[in-house]
């Protein structure tokens, strides 16, 4: 793997996957807040054993679809985008080195 040098950043393309996203989601000041107001949606006094008992129960879908109207009005277009946002950000923050 090639690690990604500052010159060759002009060079790059940015990513189509960003296109659209509001100016303020591309701030990594904002990131921990966003992500503080979508985990805090997901929080319940109880605990699932599996992925079919999480399905279907009625308070954590309605929570789930509750994170996706906000995530939704937040700007993101898709949860895909979200992830893609989120990997990046976290890089930003940690101020790590990653590899192409």
């Amino acid at each position: 793997m090639q690690k990604l040098d500052i010159q060759q950043v002009p060079k790059l393309k940015p990513d189509p996957m960003f296109k659209g996203m509001k100016k303020a989601l591309k701030n990594p000041r904002c990131f921990d807040e966003v992500e503080k107001q979508l985990q805090e949606i997901l929080v319940t006094s109880h605990k699932h054993k599996s992925a079919g008992s999480y399905a279907k129960c009625k308070e954590c879908t309605e929570r789930f679809t509750q994170r996706k109207k906000l995530m939704r009005k937040l700007g993101f277009k898709s949860i895909l985008q979200y992830m893609s946002w989120k990997k990046i950000m976290t890089i930003i923050k940690a101020k790590k080195d990653f590899q192409l």
